[in-house]
């Protein structure tokens, strides 16, 4: 039988834009936009073994206009995108929730 953890965290559009910024209430998970892009790292540390299987996250955007969609789902992270609906790059804040089942 499989172990079902749950995760969630509000990510606010400038959080990690410097270098790594911890996630409120998820110790040992991180944050960080790369570069000028709206592409966000959330690192974990989980040590995934089959991350696709896994690790199922869902993130929601929080503001008009945007779409937000988890790129790829790694062994100690995960990387989200956002965008306005007319494929520019957009910043906003986002929900994400992650779904371990190990």
């Amino acid at each position: 039988m499989s172990v079902l953890s749950l995760f969630s965290a509000k990510i606010n559009g400038g959080d990690g834009f410097d270098s790594p910024a911890p996630i409120v209430d998820l110790p040992g998970w991180t944050v960080f936009k790369q570069q000028q892009t709206e592409i966000y790292v959330i690192t974990h540390n989980l040590g995934l073994c089959d991350p696709d299987r896994d690790m199922h996250v869902v993130v929601t955007p929080m503001s008009p206009h945007c779409i937000a969609v988890v790129e790829s789902v790694d062994e100690n992270s995960f990387r989200v995108s956002t965008w306005r609906t007319n494929e520019a790059p957009m910043q906003s804040d986002f929900m994400f929730i992650a779904k371990l089942a190990i």
